[in-house]
C-alpha cells in the first residue's frame, strides 16, 4: 500500500511538473454532487486537486508521454516501477510529504534537502528513460513538448497568464520544476 502511495506521489509530481503548470494554477477540483457520479467543477484560490484529478492527469500524461517516446502506456508504468525501486534501494523510501492544510504555504527545503531531492530526481530520470530505451535528452524534450501544448492551452482558456506559462516552462528547462515538480522525485510540494 505505502509503494502503491509513493508511486501515485511519484506519477502526480510528474503530472504537475509536465503538463499541470496550469492544475496548480487555477487549483481546480471535482467533487461528485451525486451517486450518480454527476459532477461540477469548482475553482478557488486555496483548493487542491482531487485524487481522481491527480489519476486522470497521471493517465493523459502517460498516453501522451508514451506517444512521444514511441512506446506503451505499460512500458512508461513498469519503467517509473524500475525507477523508484533503483531510487528508493539507494536513497531509501521518499520522505513524507507535509500534510498541510490548503491554506498552509510548505516549508521551502533546506540546501541539504534540495541537494537530496535533486539526487533522487536525477538517478530516477536517468533510470526512467534507460528503462524506456531512450535517452535522458530525449525524455526531457518529449516532457518539455507535453508542457507546452498544455500550458499553451491553459494560456488560451484564461486559467494562466502568459508570463506565468514562460516562468514554468523556464523552470522545466533548467531543473528547478522538472517532470517532478519543484524538487522532483520524492520532493516536498512546491512553496506557493
Amino acid at each position: 500500500m505505502k509503494k502503491q502511495i509513493r508511486t501515485a506521489i511519484v506519477g502526480a509530481a510528474l503530472a504537475v511538473g509536465m503538463l499541470g503548470g496550469g492544475a496548480i494554477a487555477t487549483a481546480q477540483t471535482t467533487t461528485t454532487t451525486t451517486a450518480a457520479s454527476t459532477s461540477s467543477t469548482t475553482s478557488s484560490a486555496t483548493a487542491r486537486p482531487s485524487r481522481a484529478d491527480h489519476a486522470a492527469q497521471d493517465a493523459k500524461r502517460d498516453k501522451e508521454l508514451a506517444a512521444k517516446l514511441g512506446v506503451t502506456v505499460d512500458q512508461i508504468t513498469a519503467a517509473r516501477k524500475a525507477a523508484n525501486t533503483v531510487v528508493d534501494a539507494k536513497y531509501g523510501a521518499p520522505p513524507d510529504r507535509p500534510s498541510a492544510s490548503s491554506n498552509t504555504k510548505p516549508a521551502k527545503p533546506t540546501a541539504a534537502q534540495a541537494a537530496a531531492m535533486k539526487a533522487r530526481h536525477t538517478l530516477f530520470e536517468k533510470t526512467f528513460a534507460e528503462k524506456l530505451g531512450v535517452t535522458v535528452t530525449q525524455l526531457r524534450a518529449a516532457e518539455m513538448a507535453i508542457a507546452k501544448t498544455h500550458l499553451a492551452a491553459d494560456v488560451a482558456a484564461g486559467r494562466i497568464t502568459q508570463a506565468q506559462a514562460d516562468a514554468q516552462l523556464a523552470a522545466i528547462a533548467n531543473g528547478t520544476a522538472g517532470p517532478g515538480g519543484p524538487g522532483g522525485h520524492g520532493g516536498p510540494p512546491p512553496a506557493q
